[in-house]
C-alpha cells in the first residue's frame, strides 16, 4: 500500500465515495417512490419501485412494511404475504403502522384476537390511528362492546378527520347502548357522505327498525344511494404478477421485472478533466488510501448483506481517518441493517452529523430511522435539514410525513424548506396555507392562499375556502387589507363564473380570461 502509485491511490479514494453514493441512491429514491405510489393506492407501481430498492436496502425494516403493504392491495397470498410481516415486525416493533397491516392481514385470515392486539399496540403507539381505530371499532361492535371504541373516536374527531366513516361507527355504538334518538342524528350528519354499502345497509336497517326517527325521504335516498354505488363502474382489481412454483423468503426473493440500474451521477466532460487533473497532480496521504481501501471493502461486504464483516472493516477504517463523517453514515446503516439496537444506532448517527453536519445524506438516513420507529416529527427534522443542505432525493416524503403528524411547526418548517428548494407544487403551497391558518399566522397563510388559488380556480371547494379566511380574517392583518379586498372580489368573480348547477354548461372563456357576453336574441 505504501508504494501503491499516485494515480492509483486518488482513484480508489474517489471510487468510494462514488460506489457508496451510486449504491445508496437508487434503492432509497425507489424506495420513496414506492411510498408515494402506495399513498395513490397504485400498488402494481409501487411493486416495481421496490423491486429497484431491494439492492440498496432490501433488508431494511421499512422496506418490508413497504412490500407486505402492497401485496396487501394486491390480496396476494399468505404464504408470500406473512413473511414481509413477520420481518417488518421484528424490525420496527416500534412502529404503529407495521401493526396496523399486521391487524389488517389477521383480520382478514379471520383471525381478530391477533388483529386486535395489533391494533391495541398501533393505538398506544401513535394515538390515535385512524385505521387501527377504525378497524378495531368494527371488531368491538361485532363482539358487543363497541364503547371500547368510544376513547379513539371522539380524539380523531377532535382532528377532523374521516367524519361520515366516525358518524356511523359513532351511531353504531348508541344503537347498541339503546339511544336511538342521538343514533338518528349522527346517521343523519354520515348517510349522505358515506360511501361503504355494509355501512349504508346497515342505516337503512336502523332506520327500517325506527321508523319514527326517519325523515319522508331519508329510507328512499339511502337506497338510491346504495344502487347508484352498486352500478356504479368498478374497475378491474390489480392481478399480482406470476411467480414461480417455489415461494421464496422475502431475503432471497428474484425481482418480478429485472431492471437495469441506473447511474444517478451524470457529469460533463469538465467535470472529468477536472477529475483526470486531479489524479496526476495530487499525492494523498497513506492515511487517506488505507482508509479508503478499507472503505470499499466494506461497503463491497454490505453489498452482500455480510454485515459482520462491514462492520469490521469500516471500524478499522475510521481508524485512520476519524474525521469522515460518511464512514460513521455507513456504519449507522449497517448496524440498523443487521438489527442492532437503536442506541448504538443513533450513537453512530451522532458521530455523522459531528463530522459531517451539512451532509443531505446524513440526515436523509436519520429520518428514514426516526421514521421506521414511529417518531414522525423527528424524522421531520432531519427531512427538513436535508432539504436545506441540498437537492433532496426524497422530497415528497416530506410532504408524506406532515400529511401524518398534522399541524406543526416541524411540518411548516419541512414544507417552506421543500418550497424553497424549488418544489412549488400547489399541493405543497395549498398544504402550508392550511398550516399557517391553523397556526394563526394569517400574513403568511394570505401569502401562501395567494399563489396557490391560480392552479384552483375550477374547485369550488377550494375557493370557498379561501373565501372564508380571507373575510373572516381581513380585520385582524393592519398592512394587506387593501390586498385581501381585492383578493376577496376576484375570488367572488371565480365562483361566479363557476357553474351553479352540475348539468349547466359553462360559459365559454376570451384568451383574457374573461367570460363571453351572452348573445341577444333578435
Amino acid at each position: 500500500m505504501q508504494n501503491m502509485p499516485t494515480y492509483t491511490s486518488c482513484l480508489l479514494v474517489i471510487f468510494t465515495f462514488f460506489y457508496a453514493h451510486q449504491a445508496y441512491a437508487g434503492g432509497v429514491t425507489s424506495l420513496f417512490k414506492a411510498q408515494e405510489y402506495l399513498h395513490q393506492n397504485r400498488p402494481l407501481r409501487a411493486l416495481k419501485e421496490l423491486e429497484k430498492a431491494k439492492r440498496g436496502c432490501g433488508s431494511w425494516g421499512l422496506y418490508h412494511l413497504e412490500m407486505a403493504r402492497a401485496l396487501f392491495l394486491l390480496n396476494a397470498p399468505t404464504s408470500r404475504l406473512q413473511p414481509y410481516i413477520e420481518s417488518a415486525l421484528q424490525k420496527n416493533k416500534n412502529n404503529h403502522r407495521v401493526h396496523v397491516i399486521a391487524g389488517h392481514f389477521w383480520r382478514r385470515e379471520k383471525q381478530t384476537k391477533r388483529a386486535l392486539h395489533h391494533y391495541t399496540i398501533a393505538l398506544q403507539a401513535y394515538y390515535p390511528d385512524a385505521e387501527a381505530c377504525l378497524a378495531a371499532t368494527d371488531i368491538w361492535l361485532q363482539e358487543g362492546a363497541g364503547q371500547k371504541g368510544l376513547l379513539c373516536l371522539n380524539k380523531l374527531m377532535y382532528k377532523q378527520t374521516l367524519h361520515p366513516a366516525i358518524h356511523a361507527r359513532k351511531a353504531l355504538i348508541l344503537t347498541q347502548q339503546k339511544q336511538p334518538t342521538l343514533a338518528a342524528s349522527l346517521w343523519k350528519q354520515a348517510h349522505p357522505k358515506l360511501k361503504d354499502i355494509k355501512l349504508l345497509h346497515k342505516a337503512l336497517s336502523f332506520y327500517k327498525t325506527h321508523p319514527a326517527l326517519a325523515q319522508t325521504t331519508t329510507i328512499a335516498d339511502i337506497q338510491q344511494r346504495i344502487t347508484s354505488l352498486q352500478n356504479a363502474h368498478k374497475p378491474t382489481p390489480p392481478q399480482l404478477p406470476p411467480m414461480a412454483n417455489k415461494t421464496p423468503s422475502p431475503a432471497t426473493e428474484t425481482p418480478l421485472t429485472q431492471q437495469p440500474h441506473e447511474s444517478p451521477l451524470q457529469y460533463t466532460t469538465l467535470q472529468w478533466r477536472g477529475f483526470l487533473w486531479l489524479l496526476e497532480n495530487i499525492s494523498l496521504p497513506a492515511a487517506w488510501v488505507h482508509s479508503a481501501t478499507h472503505t470499499v471493502e466494506g461497503l463491497r461486504a454490505l453489498g452482500q448483506s455480510d454485515f459482520d464483516k462491514a462492520h469490521t472493516t469500516l471500524q478499522k477504517a475510521t481508524t485512520y481517518t476519524p474525521t469522515w463523517g460518511r464512514i460513521y453514515l455507513y456504519i449507522a446503516q449497517t448496524i440498523h441493517l443487521r438489527g442492532g439496537e437503536t442506541k448504538v444506532t443513533h450513537d453512530a448517527l451522532k458521530k455523522a452529523h459531528k463530522w459531517a453536519p451539512q451532509a443531505p445524506e446524513v440526515h436523509e438516513f436519520s429520518g428514514l430511522v426516526w421514521e421506521a420507529m414511529g417518531a414522525q416529527k423527528r424524522a421531520l427534522s432531519h427531512y427538513t435539514k436535508a432539504l436545506q443542505h441540498g437537492k433532496h432525493r426524497a422530497a415528497r416524503a416530506c410532504m408524506r410525513v406532515a400529511v401524518l403528524v398534522g399541524p406543526s411547526k416541524q411540518s411548516i418548517r419541512c414544507l417552506t424548506a421543500l418550497v424553497n428548494n424549488g418544489h412549488n407544487t400547489p399541493q405543497s403551497t395549498l398544504m402550508l396555507a392550511r398550516l399557517y391558518s391553523q397556526q394563526r399566522q394569517y400574513l403568511r397563510a394570505g401569502f401562501y392562499w395567494k399563489r396557490t388559488l391560480p392552479h384552483h380556480t375550477r374547485s369550488f371547494r377550494i375557493l370557498k375556502e379561501a373565501l372564508l379566511f380571507f373575510a373572516n380574517h381581513i380585520d385582524k392583518v393592519s398592512t394587506k387589507r387593501r390586498t385581501w379586498r381585492q383578493q376577496l372580489r376576484n375570488i367572488r368573480s371565480l365562483i361566479r363564473r363557476l357553474p351553479s348547477q352540475k348539468t349547466r354548461k359553462l360559459r365559454m372563456l376570451l384568451p383574457s380570461g374573461r367570460a363571453r357576453r351572452f348573445k341577444k336574441r333578435s
